[in-house]
């Protein structure tokens, strides 16, 4: 340790030096009371020192940042580039975003983003290929009958689907689920399991008879004259009416009454297809006389609807003759005197082992025309008459 004498005092012819220390330690400076012009506790400020004095980079020299420094004057930014690989330049040291297919190799089997357009699907009609097809509003990606894949129209996928219906479109064959009509009554007519009859469709007005039963729209070998009915036998005609009414009378039309033939009426609804169906009216009995028996009934029509007019030989001693002529009056005809009209309505539907009531949604056989086993070869003649 250097002792330094910062000053010497005589006393009475003796000197007295006064020692100072140089501030302990191992080398180095002693405290000062001033630098740079501050006196007092000193200490470091920004400025005092120069980088060179520190050893430090200048700030004109070259910095890499993630973000602008506004101290530093020849930094580079990182947070200016694009988003991608970052590229060095060699002896500069410059970064950049390296460009695919320039700066590195693309691998063999990458797909772009840049192919993805807005609304647009990747699809190849080349090998190793992909292209955007660009999908335009109410379009389907498909491969038609011939050419590439492409955006198809609803119209190209309909005919590629064997142009279903769609609605509002035409109508639909009956093999294909539909009913090959665009009406009620022709679907109707067109579901009907014997194409060969149309129901009857009344114009009704107050005070006339009007046939009901099936029109037999083609050849199907039909019998004509007068028929002996076997008892058990219920016969349905159908009809609907154009517009409301009512009838207050149900009848058939006989040749001989025979002995103790008795009859019944009876109304059904329809089951959609042309049959009778549900829990019937029993309109009840009558005793059959030659010429028209009729039955005093009350009974109001809806208009557009079916219905079938059900009769049946409920019992009888001796046979009776019914009408059951296929010429003349159509079904849906009106006459004043049924009883001397020829009358050509047809029955569709018959069923057998009705000797009591009528019976709620009843066991069908379908009438064949001449190839009918049961009773004779047509339904009797059936009429209402309008209230």
């Amino acid at each position: 340790m250097t002792d330094f004498v910062e000053d010497v005092t005589t006393v009475s012819g003796t000197d007295f030096v006064e020692k100072v220390d140089d501030g302990g330690g191992g080398g180095g400076g002693g405290a000062v009371d001033s630098v740079f012009g501050r006196t007092g506790t000193v200490t470091a400020q920004t400025g005092d020192y120069t980088a060179a004095q520190v050893a430090a980079a200048p700030d004109s020299a070259t910095f890499i940042t993630q973000t602008p420094s506004s101290g530093l004057s020849g930094e580079q930014a990182m947070s200016a580039l694009g988003t991608g690989l970052v590229k060095n330049t060699t002896g500069t040291g410059v970064q950049s975003i390296a460009v695919a297919g320039t700066d590195y190799v693309i691998p063999a089997d990458a797909v772009l983003k840049s192919l993805y357009d807005a609304q647009t699907v990747l699809a190849a009609v080349t090998d190793n290929t992909p292209a955007a097809v660009t999908m335009a509003a109410s379009t389907i990606l498909a491969r038609l009958a011939s050419g590439d894949i492409k955006a198809a129209t609803v119209a190209e996928i309909l005919t590629l689907l064997g142009n279903p219906y769609v609605p509002g479109g035409t109508d639909v064959a009956v093999a294909d689920g539909g009913t090959g009509a665009s009406t009620t009554i022709a679907a109707r007519a067109s579901l009907a399991p014997d194409i060969g009859y149309q129901a009857a469709v009344i114009r009704p007005i107050t005070g006339f008879w009007y046939a009901v039963g099936q029109n037999p729209l083609g050849t199907v070998g039909l019998g004509s004259g007068n028929n002996t009915y076997d008892a058990g036998t219920q016969w349905y005609a159908e009809f609907m009416f154009a517009s409301a009414a009512s009838i207050d009378r149900v009848a058939v039309c006989t040749h001989s009454a025979g002995t103790a033939t008795v009859g019944r009426f009876s109304l059904y609804d329809d089951d959609g297809f042309g049959r009778p169906t549900g829990t019937p009216t029993d309109f009840g009995t009558k005793t059959l006389v030659s010429g028209l028996s009729e039955l005093t009934v009350s009974q109001v029509i809806t208009p557009g609807k079916y219905y079938h007019l059900g009769f049946a030989v409920n019992s009888l001693t001796s046979a009776a003759n019914i009408k059951a002529n296929m010429k003349g009056l159509a079904p849906g005809g009106r006459t004043s005197d049924p009883s001397s009209a020829a009358n050509s309505n047809g029955a569709e539907y018959y069923t057998t082992g009705v000797t009591g009531a009528p019976p709620s949604n009843p066991s069908l056989s379908e009438f064949q025309g001449s190839s009918a086993t049961v009773s004779k070869f047509s339904g009797p003649q059936m009429f209402v008459r309008i209230a």
